[in-house]
């Protein structure tokens, strides 16, 4: 079955994309432009704050995707619709979970978590975006009755706006929501 065939494709290129994302990351040889550690360190997000983040994501693209989406590939807002909404309650996890991952990544590198280059933006958000297609294929061809290529071709368009949506809702996030440095010599915030 074509179905079952993706899925063993997908689970060799996820273990194989999580071994190069982070291998990237952690690779003291690549510069991502981005400025080391700062002498006034940088408070990691809390819960709350990381919760708040994926949740308003999630519900703005939902607002912006659906009727686009809608329009671009000619199916029903309904049918779209629901496969928005599912690929916006798993991203919430995703989004959760990578973005823990990539930030503690970085602060095993010695990177700042405020202080982030264009780039290192942009290798987050395509990173995301990879991983979480690597998901959502299946799902795709599925619920839109379509094959591999077809599927592919969606969600890579799903993915070609989640790109820039993430990059500049993240950019957005940190100047609304900006991370807390310790003061020096005084522990406190």
């Amino acid at each position: 079955m074509v179905y079952n065939d993706c899925v063993c494709s997908l689970q060799s290129l996820r273990k194989f994309y999580f071994k190069v994302s982070f291998s990237i990351i952690q690779c003291s040889s690549l510069s991502f432009s981005g400025q080391k550690m700062s002498n006034l360190p940088v408070i990691p997000r809390t819960r709350a704050d990381r919760i708040r983040h994926a949740v308003c994501f999630e519900v703005l693209a939902l607002f912006i995707i659906i009727p686009l989406s809608s329009v671009i590939t000619g199916e029903p807002s309904e049918q779209m619709g629901v496969l928005t909404i599912f690929f916006a309650v798993s991203a919430v996890f995703w989004n959760w979970g990578y973005n823990v991952l990539f930030d503690k990544a970085l602060l095993s590198r010695g990177y700042s978590l405020a202080d982030r280059s264009p780039s290192l933006r942009t290798l987050q958000a395509i990173g995301f975006e990879v991983g979480f297609m690597v998901f959502t294929l299946p799902f795709t061809m599925w619920w839109l009755e379509m094959n591999f290529l077809q599927a592919l071709v969606t969600d890579m368009g799903f993915s070609f706006f989640y790109v820039i949506y993430g990059y500049i809702y993240n950019w957005c996030y940190d100047k609304i929501f900006p991370y807390k440095r310790v003061l020096p010599d005084s522990g406190k915030v």
